[in-house]
């Protein structure tokens, strides 16, 4: 990767608006670690501080005076200090790899629009490392039905953070819960909803075989339960009915795979949305899973057979994302 320590000394009569000399010594100061340059660019040019136009000059100076394009803009006064080091706080936690990209620049536009210190923003939006998922209310229900340990939530927790998964999928892509016993969690996740006991919630685990000294030995592990079977709860707590049938549909014709499915059920838990809502944000609007529900409810009339509502749903994707 292109590195920049700290720059050279140049005169700001380089740049029209250019600061003093001064300046310089400023930006050295809030530099903690060499800059990748490849993702300062990203970033500037993610963030909207400047335009297109403007990036492609200052990325020109840059390159003729060695020094990082953000220091250029600041020393040419495109950029404030706070945003400077609003860059700066992004790029070390993305660099690091603590924060999952997309995540850090989302914080960082609100960050520069709203005039919030980055810091000050990764607590607002919960994404901050020390903090961020902790009151996940999945994961403290898989610890207090021993589905998981502490330190495994600890884990899943950071991962997530890392790589943009909810903690339920970080569950599961460590290894700590495998398809079905993450299908078992959001049940007793809307069971809970429903008013259930934790005490009754362990206790169902544990019929299951699924608490973590065994993770699922008598077999469940390699047995896969259908969304309409295992999930029954869910329906009833956010008052969605029907709609697991529309999800099988929606699964059988390829639209979206289970892991996706399971975590938009888990994100809806965990925010107390209709499914319809999470749908919607990721998709963009509800006619692919209104289309499935309608197909299902026809295919369970007789009216339709499976494989045709299945084909049908296919067409109706791909006439809605088309490639």
């Amino acid at each position: 990767m292109s590195t920049f320590t700290t720059p050279q000394k140049f005169s700001p009569a380089l740049v029209p608006g250019g600061r003093s000399q001064e300046a310089a010594s400023q930006a050295n100061s809030f530099q903690t670690t060499s800059i990748d340059e490849a993702l300062i660019i990203e970033l500037i040019d993610n963030s909207d501080i400047v335009s297109r136009e403007t990036l492609e000059e200052v990325l020109v100076l840059s390159k003729l005076n060695g020094k990082s394009s953000l220091n250029v803009l600041f020393e040419s006064g495109f950029i404030a200090a706070a945003d400077y080091k609003a860059f700066i706080g992004c790029h070390n936690i993305v660099l690091t790899g603590v924060l999952h990209k997309p995540w850090a620049i989302a914080c960082l536009q609100r960050s520069i629009n709203e005039f919030v210190p980055f810091e000050s923003m990764l607590e607002s939006m919960e994404l901050h490392p020390l903090t961020a998922f902790s009151d996940s209310k999945l994961g403290r229900l898989a610890i207090a039905t021993q589905l998981v340990t502490a330190m495994e939530f600890e884990q899943a927790r950071r991962f997530s953070l890392k790589n943009g998964f909810t903690i339920g999928q970080s569950f599961v892509n460590l290894g700590f819960l495998c398809s079905t016993s993450y299908k078992l969690l959001l049940q007793c996740f809307s069971l809970q909803c429903l008013g259930q006991d934790v005490s009754v919630l362990r206790d169902l685990v544990k019929s299951a075989g699924f608490d973590f000294m065994r993770r699922g030995i008598n077999g469940s592990k390699q047995h896969n339960v259908s969304l309409t079977n295992s999930l029954s709860a869910y329906e009833k707590a956010l008052g969605e009915n029907g709609l697991n049938k529309g999800l099988e549909l929606i699964l059988s014709a390829g639209v979206m795979d289970e892991f996706s499915v399971l975590s938009m059920i888990e994100d809806s838990l965990e925010q107390n949305l209709a499914f319809r809502t999470v749908f919607a944000e990721s998709f963009g609007s509800n006619y692919i899973l209104e289309s499935a529900v309608k197909l299902a409810n026809l295919v369970e009339s007789g009216e339709f057979a499976k494989e045709m509502a299945v084909r049908m749903l296919q067409d109706a994707f791909l006439q809605f994302n088309p490639q």
